[in-house]
């Protein structure tokens, strides 16, 4: 039958402003039995011997008490990071956490960046930029996808960093959605900061050796978030 993974990448919809950063609530109840439900999955796949790779995001291991990031995103972490701990102790060393950073593409929130920004040039709104050099490293999610996958059927599976080598900056990104869009964002400041304003760059830890050279690049970015401006004026 083939190789056999679990991929977890299923989070709760909790609270407004966790949902923003991710998921991470205040609703205890609903975390809780998220949390249950995930312990079983994972018991079930190491009673069949099946391999778990906990699937989460690359600003999880900047988001700590006294860091560079606000919340809700060091609570998000810190839930995130006393579960995978969990998870471990019961896949017996048969698990290991594969990072996504900063995704784009079709059904996101709308408020999210590529979206807002494309709404914004288009509407001709004010967009909330914040600081326009923060870097990160974006990615299209069907590309993320196909990262995700290739993770978790590797011969030699590791903690990994879905991400290509480049890191773009806020502002060059909202560049290539100004032309791509043909108009112009009118940027102003945030208020209040987002909560990462401070976290200049948000660094993998252990890239994936296996993935195309220039995903996350300036041209291979402009081609993605051209295929996905075009989706959203689809009929």
């Amino acid at each position: 039958t083939g190789p056999v993974a679990l991929l977890h990448l299923a989070w709760p919809a909790l609270g407004a402003a966790g949902s923003r950063a991710g998921g991470a609530g205040s609703d205890d109840q609903a975390w809780d039995g998220f949390v249950s439900w995930t312990e079983g999955v994972c018991r079930a796949a190491a009673g069949a011997g099946v391999p778990v790779f906990c699937v989460g995001s690359g600003i999880e291991r900047y988001a700590v008490e006294g860091g560079t990031l606000g919340e809700p995103y060091a609570g998000y972490a810190r839930r995130k990071a006393a579960l995978w701990a969990r998870v471990g102790a019961i896949a017996g060393g048969r698990a290991w956490r594969l990072r996504v950073h900063f995704l784009f593409g079709p059904g996101e929130a709308p408020h999210r960046f590529v979206p807002a920004a494309f709404r914004a040039a288009e509407t001709a709104s004010p967009f909330a930029l914040g600081r326009p050099e923060r870097r990160r490293h974006w990615l299209h999610v069907d590309d993320a996808a196909r990262g995700l996958l290739e993770a978790a059927f590797h011969e030699d599976p590791q903690d990994w960093d879905i991400v290509g080598p480049s890191a773009v900056s806020f502002g060059e990104l909202a560049a290539l959605i100004e032309g791509v869009a043909g108009r112009r964002l009118q940027r102003v400041e945030p208020d209040p900061p987002p909560a990462d304003n401070a976290c200049a760059l948000v660094e993998p830890e252990n890239p994936a050796r296996f993935l195309p050279s220039d995903w996350g690049s300036g041209p291979h970015l402009e081609a993605r978030l051209a295929d996905y401006h075009r989706s959203l004026h689809a009929a």
